[in-house]
């Protein structure tokens, strides 16, 4: 009986030992995990940093060229022949890595200032049925204009209600992102991303065709063939149109 008790003991000590091995290399498991985890996040910090260094440095060239240069038809530069910079929201990058878009307002299709007859012709040529194009201009009107009277397919306050949606601003749009609010507007998104990005929330309806998109201009010029098209944005790329007059709503 003596004899066994060293033996249990020893057989404890090597369970207590093993134990905290165990213990020890999920520690070290753990630890080493620990420090992956935080070289990555430096690592990432400092791509974040180097990429808000590089976007600072392309808005202060874009700033430097604006506040330097003159103000063309067609962008910042020189009046005649191509701008230095051209304000048709092309990509432009820069030597350490920065990019830098330009898009003139008077370029953009003004959300805020677009009659009937256009917004029947725009909307039509993205795809909104003849039976339906009034009642999405309704609805944008109504949202736009001062009072609480309902056109005939608009909507008002309680429409938006009962759609769970937070009521008209009855009052200019004051971001393009405003119509993904509006009844019948929201239901088509691939319609709502196109007029994003041809839209501005200027009150002015002239149209700088040296600096709207081709997009843009298809829709206010149906009857112009791609062909036509692309001869007008290659002439214009090779110097802007110098006419001030604008293009109006008619």
């Amino acid at each position: 009986m003596r004899g066994v008790r060293p033996r249990r003991q020893q057989g404890y000590v090597l369970i207590v030992v093993l134990g905290a091995l165990v213990l020890i290399a999920l520690v070290a498991a753990r630890f080493a995990q620990r420090i992956d985890e935080l070289r990555a996040q430096t690592s990432s910090l400092q791509a974040q940093a180097q990429q808000r260094l590089a976007t600072g440095n392309a808005l202060a060239a874009a700033l430097y060229l604006v506040a330097t240069q003159t103000l063309g038809p067609g962008g910042v530069g020189p009046p005649i022949g191509e701008p230095l910079l051209v304000a048709d929201n092309r990509l432009y990058q820069l030597p350490d890595g920065g990019e830098v878009r330009l898009q003139d307002d008077r370029g953009l299709l003004p959300l805020n200032a677009v009659g009937r007859a256009q917004w029947r012709q725009i909307l039509a040529s993205l795809g909104v049925g003849t039976a339906e194009v009034d009642g999405w201009i309704d609805v944008l009107q109504d949202y736009q204009d001062t009072d609480s009277l309902k056109r005939l397919s608009g909507a008002e306050a309680p429409d938006y209600a009962a759609l769970g949606l937070p009521p008209p601003r009855n009052d200019w749009l004051i971001s393009v992102r405003e119509v993904n609010r509006l009844p019948l507007w929201r239901d088509r998104p691939t319609i709502v991303e196109a007029i994003e990005r041809i839209g501005s929330t200027s009150r002015f309806l002239v149209y700088n065709p040296n600096t709207a998109p081709i997009e843009l201009l298809a829709m206010l010029l149906p009857t112009a063939t791609p062909q036509q098209l692309e001869l007008f944005d290659t002439l214009r790329r090779r110097a802007p149109f110098q006419s001030r007059s604008g293009w109006r709503d008619t």
